[in-house]
């Protein structure tokens, strides 16, 4: 097995009589809305990662499960709402916590988010990491 880091954070690629297969992620992520696009064009509700989401994180997040995230830009917009499903924390073999998943794999990269705030239970508000 081979540590090889995307977006920041480590990842465990598995080589297989030369093909390689990359472990399935420890977190899972899913946008429940896509706050900016047009109501009338696709938007992104739905989508689910990272690429390597395992089928039972997947089946969890489909079921209603995780902590809530909002994804916003430096503007202070929203772009996207969703939930996220992380490892234990005494499971994490990252060099950058798995809580910025959502913003790395997918709020940087397709829309230009810069930040994501996590729901807090105790103080009712959300908080920027």
């Amino acid at each position: 097995m081979v540590a090889r880091t995307m977006c920041g954070l480590s990842t465990d690629v598995r080589i297989n009589e030369g093909t390689q297969e990359m472990a399935p992620s420890s977190y899972g992520w899913i946008i429940d809305h896509d706050v900016v696009s047009p109501k009338d064009e696709e938007n992104e509700a739905g989508v689910m990662g990272p690429h390597n989401i395992s089928d039972a994180m997947t089946a969890e997040l489909k079921a209603g499960e995780g902590k809530l995230w909002v994804i916003k830009d430096d503007d202070d917009i929203v772009y996207y709402i969703g939930r996220v499903i992380l490892p234990p924390d005494d499971d994490e073999p990252w060099d950058e916590t798995p809580e910025f998943g959502p913003l790395w794999d997918y709020g940087t990269p397709n829309a230009g988010a810069t930040s994501i705030h996590y729901w807090n239970e105790e103080t009712q508000q959300l908080d920027e990491l």
